[in-house]
This record gives C-alpha cells, structure tokens and sequence, in this order.
C-alpha cells in the first residue's frame, strides 16, 4: 500500500496554496482552459505531463524528475495601449508570488523542502479578448523520487 503522498501532488497543492493566499479573490482552477474564459481575473493551473522527465539517479531506485508546470493568469481592464506595461508588471508580481524561497518550501517558512530546485522557463503575454490579457509563466520543478519497490524494507535471509 502506497501511504506517503507523490511530490508531484504536494508540489502542485503548494503551488495552490501560494495562488489562493495572493490572489483570495481570483478563480482559481486546474487543467487547462478549454471553452471561452468568461470569469475574470481566473488562473489556471496546468501540469505539463508530455514535457515531464524522469531520470535514474547514482543511487538505486531514486529517480530526479522534472514536472514542467504553467499558470495563466487573465486580467479583464487592461487596454491594448497598456498590454507590456501593465502585462510585464502582472508577470513580475506573479513570478514574486510564487518564487516565495529556494527549495519551494511545503506550508511556506520552515516547512519540508519540495524540489531539488525550480525555476521559470518562458513567460508569455497574450491580449487574450478585447481589454483581457493573459500572463503566462512556465515552471520546472526538479525533485527526487524514490521509486515504490526502493521504500519497502528488505527482506533478510
């Protein structure tokens, strides 16, 4: 029986639980977006499993993934005029919101570390509809694993 929840899972609750305590008054939601975003300011939260990796590591059965992560973010309000003004300022303060320590710390200060390291990878600026714009930042979050088979005790002979 698998008892210990996957980093994967708690690496995406932190990164919810970051979003709701910044941004308490935006709908906040997994997976993608897939009909016309009609909810504004909403925020998405998708797992990249096609650009995951996994890779052995020097010690048996542990394993150094990479969950590649993106959050959009729609903002209603904002002119055509305004979009990188206004857009780069919503990227900076989202990045800041979510880099909030190094080792992406589980429950904020003083928790568990979460991640060997993360960082953004692309970060993009879309006028989404007239006056909506959409911030979107890309993560990668590198943690280690150990795999099922390593967590059980061996048997002795």
């Amino acid at each position: 029986m698998f008892e210990e929840t996957p980093k994967r899972i708690r690496i995406i609750a932190e990164l919810i639980r970051r979003l709701q305590e910044k941004y308490p008054d935006t709908l906040l939601d997994r997976g993608f977006f897939a009909d016309e975003v009609t909810v504004f300011p909403s925020m998405y939260v998708f797992e990249d499993t096609e650009g995951a990796s996994s890779t052995p590591t020097a010690r048996r059965g542990m394993y150094e993934k990479t969950l590649p992560v993106i959050v959009s973010y729609f903002v209603k309000g904002i002119r055509q005029d305004d979009l990188y003004e206004k857009g780069n300022l919503l990227l900076a303060e989202l990045q800041h919101n979510i880099e909030q320590d190094e080792l992406f710390r589980e429950g904020g200060e003083g928790g568990p570390n979460l991640v060997i390291r993360y960082g953004m990878t692309d970060d993009t600026l879309v006028l989404y509809a007239e006056n909506v714009i959409n911030v979107e930042l890309t993560y990668n979050f590198v943690y280690s694993e150990l795999a099922p088979w390593a967590k059980q005790p061996r048997r002795r002979s």
